[in-house]
């Protein structure tokens, strides 16, 4: 592994509360770690082990911090393609996938599937949204079949084919290296598939995921939600912003302005400006709240399952931490409660 020496900064102006001479940041996979918190060199760290590997960390008096899903894994949609391009076909799809098992098998212990598909972590949906108008999209063959023979879509054989007759078939993207999302990847083409909807597993270097999305290059993908860190709105930038309206190409091609039975006209764009107007937290959550609802309906993306992390620390071992227990809602990976504590105390040697 690889490391860097962080020394307090003497001209800060937490300088006096940081309680730290310096910080070691090491980089490495969970192999190249593991020595380090056998010897008790650790005293944090966001990696995910074998459940084997915590038990022995827990026996030497590691503490664990248990995480909600904010974030996670969703198949992102290319709208300019037909029949995706029909929402109907979209909400099949999300009723023929069953989320819960994949949110099983995708990285057993660690990962959940999604229960709100509304784009934020189901924490974020159950503090900022109106849940009672989300569709659960629970599995529900026959109602994803009738469905897609709304959208002029039929049945033959036990294979589904467009209008034109030829036979409804998707690929479905995933960086192969991530473990835990090509497991997830393969078991949603494995559903699909048996529904009938051909569906083939496509593996790539993690590199050119953005790159394809980017550029229109993909059928259905594999890439990431939520993150709606630290404000919820941030959680559609990526999919309705980064991958879509700015893209460095047609992104999915989902179209901002959406009709949708729940509101009629909805603007993304214009709910997301007003959902970071002004201070009043009830205003913002409304527009939140709708900006929500409407994606549940409209389905950009189809979120799959969430990381429930457990994180190492050294609590109670080499040091003692201190601190409200909101801050460990907020995101590990964008908004970590760990920096916020170093630099204000809370986070003391034993």
């Amino acid at each position: 592994q690889s490391s860097i020496e962080m020394p307090r900064n003497p001209n800060s102006f937490l300088a006096d509360r940081v309680v730290f001479d310096k910080l070691m940041i090491y980089n490495g996979d969970v192999p190249d770690l593991t020595p380090l918190v056998l010897s008790g060199e650790m005293d944090y760290l966001t990696h995910v082990f074998p459940a084997s590997s915590m038990q022995a960390f827990e026996r030497m008096g590691y503490d664990f911090i248990q995480l909600p899903g904010v974030d996670g894994l969703a198949i992102y949609f290319n709208h300019e393609l037909q029949p995706l391009d029909d929402v109907r076909v979209r909400q099949a799809i999300a009723h023929v996938i069953d989320r819960e098992r994949i949110g099983r098998l995708a990285l057993p212990g660690v990962s959940v599937g999604v229960r709100y598909a509304t784009g934020l972590g189901d924490a974020v949906a159950e503090n900022w949204v109106d849940l009672s108008r989300v569709n659960p999209y629970e599995v529900d063959l026959e109602g994803a079949a009738a469905l897609l023979e709304q959208a002029g879509l039929s049945r033959r054989n036990g294979q589904w084919h467009l209008a034109d007759g030829s036979r409804f078939t998707l690929a479905l993207q995933c960086p192969s290296g991530w473990a835990d999302a090509s497991t997830a990847a393969a078991e949603a083409a494995q559903q699909l598939t048996a529904f009938g909807i051909r569906t083939e597993f496509v593996g790539i270097e993690s590199t050119q995921r953005v790159p394809n999305i980017n550029s229109g290059n993909f059928e259905i993908a594999m890439s990431f939600f939520g993150t709606g860190q630290p404000h919820p709105v941030y959680a559609y930038e990526g999919p309705l912003v980064a991958s879509n309206r700015t893209a460095a190409g047609p992104g999915i091609s989902f179209d901002m302005v959406q009709q949708t039975e729940a509101f009629g006209r909805v603007d993304f764009d214009q709910l997301m400006r007003e959902s970071v107007r002004g201070w009043d937290v009830e205003t913002q959550q409304q527009a939140i709240s709708r900006i929500a609802i409407a994606y549940n309906e409209t389905l950009p993306t189809l979120p799959v399952y969430t990381k429930e992390s457990r994180n190492l620390s050294s609590n109670g071992l080499r040091t003692t931490w201190t601190g409200p227990q909101e801050l460990y809602l907020n995101s590990a990976g964008d908004d970590n409660f760990v920096v916020y504590q170093l630099l204000h105390g809370m986070i003391q040697p034993k």
